[in-house]
């Protein structure tokens, strides 16, 4: 199975960043396991998840002491994918909702 992980920046985003999460949660993963990645981008109220929130869908977080911006951000992510063996990588806004068969949909190609 292939490993598709999933790179979130949150900088002062939290309530987008949940609802973004929750609909992650959702997918359907048949095709491919799916491992998000959440980046804090020194946010003024650091955002917290515990592993329980999102049962079922693994959630890493990572707290940059530093606001990264966006690329400097992401590139924390897919450093981390690419040192847990990811097959692909997805940088996704943390205002979007996915729909559940997104990832049985990229894994078609």
């Amino acid at each position: 199975m292939k490993k598709l992980f999933i790179s979130i920046i949150n900088y002062n985003g939290t309530a987008n960043t949940i609802e973004c999460l929750k609909s992650l949660q959702q997918l359907q993963r048949r095709q491919a396991s799916v491992h998000v990645i959440v980046i804090d981008n020194n946010s003024k109220e650091p955002i917290e998840i515990k592993a329980s929130d999102f049962s079922g869908l693994p959630v890493t977080l990572i707290k940059s002491k530093i606001n990264l911006g966006f690329s400097g951000g992401h590139n924390i992510g897919i450093r981390h994918a690419l040192q847990h063996e990811a097959d692909f990588v997805m940088l996704l806004n943390n205002d979007t909702f996915v729909d559940r068969h997104l990832t049985d949909e990229l894994m078609r190609v």
